[in-house]
């Protein structure tokens, strides 16, 4: 499941927000 699309803000800001979530966690 590799896309090697342009990310897009959106997708940048819901991966930083996951990640966050995760770290917090």
């Amino acid at each position: 499941m590799l896309s090697q699309e342009k990310w897009t803000m959106s997708d940048i800001a819901l991966t930083v927000s996951i990640l966050a979530l995760v770290a917090v966690v």
